[in-house]
């Protein structure tokens, strides 16, 4: 019983002690508490966040300052609590009569003599034992109250008061108590009863990556929206007195328009959310999607290589990015050798690209005999950059680069020599006495007066560049003397001299873009130096030819590859696409080495080529005059079977009698077969048929003409080109058919069946036009076609089409005859009637003030509307409806 007395005794102490820590904590902080309550007080009524942002601080920082320092000086100066407080505490709220805490800690007295201590002691310690045990007994409520904070009347009062002004002031700031309280103790914030500043956020693409701007509201953008790395955020907010905050993106850049103005740029570098918060409030939150931008992936397809006898080395390769490859190039260098010391040599080699391609893969040819390593085997490696700047490499692959033969000693002596310069094996003063060697040799006079202005210019401070070209020309020049003659080899220099201006020129020109009008004067001359010395080059291979026995046309003029290719790099030149230029400009140099090394077979080859396309040509100029000798015979029996109708005149007749078949004859076109006829069952004048046989028998005879012409074309075609055209053998069927109908007066019948001509010779001449494009397919001759290596990119850089353009008009001199076949109805409807002043087309419809339409042309529109009533009547057959709404389709498409 006594321990579980002491066990609660000690409770009720620890309880007594937290009380009287509470009170004494409230008598020594109250005061400095009523600076919090009343800011707090204020806040709600928003006076603080009304304060200017700076006097705000100004008033806040040292007022809570001070009352912080006073709450940790009053803490300091707080007494400890003795245990007679703590027990008298407990005795009073109890209530007790009497002090039974005193007398448990107490202890009895003892006698002072020594003697009297013995004897007495175990007689006081019982009566004392006696007395706690009744105590303790009386003592079995003890308790401890709530702590007194408010012990007085008036303190209860003000308590009161503080407790109903706060309730009125909370109730009064509700719904926006909160973020008051929050926007009076921290400065800079709003509370929501406060408008949301205003704000304007878009997203720009980098230029590697073009893309409509991505304008940003509220609500977030669809999660597919594209945005690559590097992507530029831009915000205004106004409205705002401090500057908004941003996360989520980097390299942040704050400009002040105004007073309440700010303007933010950011850079998006990875996918996260972005917010953006003012005065302490979000104003919107929008999670975005970005998409990394990775290096090009850059491989070889397979191994580079080269054809048995040619030097041109073909290099097969894939690269791919996801924003386009701004550049592609081939680096060339020697293994490393442990026992040689040559100088490190990297060769640059660019691939052309067509545009920025994405997903590009090819096996491009070059010619990079001129190159010192030629010959050599090599280590390559692709290196690629995309758009966005980020450049990736791709493993090496050895092969041996391929080399143009030389058979004259000299030629091989100064490649040799070139070689051994570019690779360090010789020096300079090594090099001039080699020269001077080659010098005393006796050489002819053309060849042996440059080398030595070779020799002489030949010093310490060369370009070893320099040097190494002029050793180039001058090796290929006397590789032509020999092979060619000094006639040829004449041209062959001036040719490669053209050629080297040019592409100077163009350098010159992509160096301060855009060009000026000089400039271009310059490039155009050089370029008409390089065509003359084109046609001087063809023009001495034709004569030569004809020497053999070999009779053939020169390709000059408009047909000339080498007219359409220097077209092509002016064009580019002026838009600063100078690596299309210079490749358009290689086209021109490989050109000119095939013509180098063509034989007589090659000329024998390009005479049969070109005599057979002369063949074409010639067959589909006389097709076309076919085709118009059989259209104005078909015009003439339709004219016929008009007039030899009952009524005499159909114009007058009302159309909504008429026939389907009836009003498509009207329309100039073919009914269906299951249409029914009514012309046929329609009783005819024969006073006026026999009044038309002359003119009937006169066509007759003009039929069996164009039956012969269309038997000859078929014949010419089968043995002179080797093509079986169908459209020429279902031609002669109908024509025979058509004779049939003409020698038995059935102009009707004549009609469908001149018009079947009509057909059959449209389809041959769509097969001669395919035939022809399938036969410019490849190269004229020994002209090679205008791009080397079959390249093929992704669909969005359009490239296949300026080539395939090209390619047509290097082998087609006539090629604007197809262009005239295809539109000559459309030249023979134009007039100058139908066109203003200016020369611009006249509007032909009908609410146009310069049309005035003639009768056929309102009989035209009248059957065109009759018809689309006709097709709108559901009681007809559903043949004929499904063949009036075909028939009306492209009327509908037109208006």
């Amino acid at each position: 019983m006594k321990a579980s007395f002491t066990h609660r005794i000690d409770t009720t102490r620890q309880k007594a002690r937290l009380v009287l820590r509470i009170e004494q904590l409230w008598r020594a902080l109250r005061l400095w508490l009523v600076v919090p309550i009343l800011w707090v007080g204020s806040s709600l009524f928003h006076f603080p966040q009304s304060l200017p942002d700076s006097l705000h601080w100004l008033i806040e920082v040292p007022l809570f300052g001070g009352v912080l320092w006073g709450i940790i000086h009053a803490l300091k100066r707080l007494p400890p609590l003795t245990s007679q407080q703590i027990d008298t505490r407990i005795e009073r709220d109890s209530r007790t009569s009497f002090q039974p805490l005193m007398v448990l800690s107490d202890v009895p007295a003892r006698p002072i003599t020594t003697d009297a201590v013995s004897s007495a002691d175990d007689g006081i310690q019982f009566v004392w034992a006696q007395h706690q045990s009744r105590i303790l007994e009386r003592a079995q409520n003890l308790r401890v109250h709530a702590p007194r904070l408010f012990p007085k009347p008036r303190d209860k009062v003000i308590a009161l008061l503080v407790i109903l002004g706060m309730g009125g002031a909370f109730y009064i700031s509700n719904p926006y108590t909160l973020t008051r309280i929050r926007a009076g103790l921290l400065p800079g914030t709003d509370d929501d009863s406060v408008a949301l500043p205003q704000f304007q956020a878009w997203i720009d693409n980098p230029s590697y990556a073009p893309a409509p701007p991505l304008f940003l509201n509220a609500n977030p953008p669809p999660s597919s929206t594209p945005l690559a790395q590097g992507a530029i955020f831009h915000l205004i907010v106004t409205g705002s007195a401090t500057a908004p905050s941003l996360s989520g993106v980097h390299s942040l850049h704050y400009r002040q328009l105004s007073e309440k103005s700010w303007q933010v740029e950011g850079q998006l570098t990875e996918s996260a959310t972005i917010t953006i918060r003012v005065r302490g409030r979000t104003l919107a939150s929008w999670p975005l999607n970005v998409t990394p931008d990775l290096p090009p992936v850059v491989q070889w397809t397979g191994k580079p290589s080269t054809q048995p006898d040619d030097w041109h080395t073909t290099f097969p390769w894939k690269a791919q990015q996801n924003h386009g490859i701004a550049s592609l190039e081939i680096e060339l260098s020697l293994p490393p050798h442990p026992h040689q010391n040559r100088r490190h040599r990297v060769a640059h080699i660019p691939i052309p690209l067509t545009g920025h391609p994405r997903d590009a893969h090819a096996q491009t040819t070059l010619d990079l005999s001129d190159d010192p390593f030629a010959g050599m085997i090599v280590n390559a490696r692709l290196h690629a950059r995309g758009v966005s700047g980020l450049e990736s490499t791709s493993t090496s692959v050895h092969f041996r680069l391929g080399a143009r033969p030389f058979t004259d000693p000299l030629a091989r002596a100064l490649i040799t020599l070139r070689q051994q310069l570019a690779l360090g094996d010789e020096n300079l003063t090594e090099a001039k006495r080699d020269l001077t060697l080659l010098g005393e040799l006796p050489l002819p006079r053309d060849i042996l007066t440059p080398l030595w202005m070779i020799i002489t210019q030949l010093h310490s401070t060369t370009a070893l560049d320099t040097l190494q070209e002029k050793l180039w020309f001058l090796a290929l020049y006397a590789e032509d003397r020999q092979q060619n003659g000094l006639v040829m080899a004449a041209s062959m220099a001036e040719l490669r001299a053209a050629q080297q201006d040019v592409a100077l020129q163009l350098e010159h020109m992509a160096a301060a873009h855009p060009p000026t009008t000089a400039q271009q004067t310059e490039l155009h001359q050089r370029l008409d130096r390089l065509q003359k010395a084109l046609n001087t080059r063809m023009t001495l291979m034709v004569q030569k030819a004809n020497q053999s026995g070999i009779v053939m046309p020169l390709p000059n003029g408009k047909g000339a590859p080498w007219n359409k290719l220097s077209q092509t790099i002016q064009r580019d030149a002026l838009h600063n696409q100078t690596d299309q230029a210079l490749a358009s400009l290689r086209q021109l140099v490989d050109m000119a080495e095939r013509m180098r090394q063509a034989t007589m077979g090659d000329m024998q080859s390009l005479a049969q080529q070109m005599k057979a396309q002369a063949e074409i040509r010639a067959q589909k100029r006389a097709l076309r005059d076919l085709i118009k000798q059989e259209t104005q015979l078909l015009n003439r029996t339709q004219a016929r079977l008009t007039a030899a109708q009952k009524n005499g005149n159909l114009e007058h007749e009302d159309i909504s009698h008429m026939s389907t078949a009836d009003l498509l004859r009207q329309l100039g076109m073919n009914p269906p077969a299951n249409t029914q006829d009514s012309t046929s069952s329609q009783e005819l004048d024969h006073t006026i048929l026999w009044q038309q046989s002359p003119e009937r028998r006169h066509d007759h005879a003009i039929q069996r003409a164009l039956q012969t012409l269309d038997r000859i074309l078929l014949r010419r075609s089968q043995e002179q080109i080797h093509q079986n055209f169908k459209g020429l053998k279902k031609a002669d069927h109908d024509m025979s058919t058509a004779l049939h109908d003409l020698a038995q007066q059935r102009d009707d019948h004549a009609v469908i069946s001149e018009q079947k001509v009509l057909d059959d010779l449209s389809q041959a001449r769509k097969e001669m036009q395919q035939s022809q494009k399938s036969s410019q397919k490849g190269h004229l001759g020994f002209i090679p076609p205008p791009s080397q290596g079959e390249q093929s990119q992704s669909p969005q850089n359009g490239a296949g089409q300026k080539q395939n353009d090209l390619g047509s008009d290097l082998t087609d001199p006539d090629q604007d005859e197809d262009s005239d076949d295809q539109n000559e109805n459309h030249d023979d409807d134009s007039s100058p009637k139908q066109q203003d002043p200016l020369g611009r087309k006249l509007d032909d419809g009908p609410t146009s003030d310069a049309h005035i339409p003639s009768q056929d042309n309102n009989q035209r529109r009248a059957i065109e509307r009759e018809l689309q009533r006709r097709a709108s009547d559901r009681t007809r057959p559903q043949s004929e409806l499904d063949y009036l709404n075909r028939l009306l389709a492209p009327l509908h498409d037109n208006q």
